[in-house]
């Protein structure tokens, strides 16, 4: 694979212990929006890590689960190896450079299970249970709604945001420290 190519000082980065592999390219942005979106801290981490598609001092498939300072459960699980259309930028399809998915169907990269109800994103398809359908369980029916997402180009909307906030129109989204 050309992104991954060791004879090329440019890019050997990609594979070496502290600058490649998926944990750090990916796996921290999926944290740290876990993090922004339910509001919570990470308090406990269980990994189990493999580097053997590739052989390289860096990881290139795993999985991740964190427990949440609410209590709260989260896994993550990636390959950088391994085909699929679940990832961030293939699901959003933000970027150009990313080929369209094959069939109508949305795909999601992040599922969020709550007691009441549970979220797909970016698609933001939801599921629960049917309102008076009785007590809810694994024979109650499930209902779904889907709303249609405006795709837009989130860099331009980062900076038109970034412009309202500078000429104090409006107040950051994220603050410093979430930034950092």
């Amino acid at each position: 694979e050309s992104y991954f190519r060791r004879d090329d000082p440019r890019l050997a980065w990609r594979s070496q212990k502290g600058t490649g592999g998926p944990v750090l390219i990916n796996l921290v942005h999926d944290i740290d929006l876990l993090r922004f979106i339910t509001g919570h801290e990470v308090s406990t981490v269980f990994a189990s890590l493999s580097s053997s598609a590739r052989q390289d001092d860096v990881e290139d498939t795993g999985a991740v689960t964190v427990v949440l300072d609410h209590g709260a459960v989260g896994t993550f699980f990636f390959s950088d190896a391994a085909p699929s259309p679940w990832s961030y930028e293939f699901t959003t399809q933000e970027n150009a450079k990313y080929p369209p998915l094959p069939g109508s169907d949305p795909k999601d990269c992040y599922h969020f299970f709550g007691a009441q109800r549970s979220l797909a994103f970016p698609s933001l398809r939801r599921f629960g249970y049917r309102q008076g359908a009785g007590e809810a369980g694994w024979d109650t029916p499930l209902t779904g709604e889907e709303d249609c997402v405006r795709k837009q180009d989130p860099i331009a909307a980062q900076m038109e945001h970034f412009l309202r906030v500078c000429r104090r129109e409006e107040r950051p989204l994220c603050s410093g420290h979430d930034a950092m």
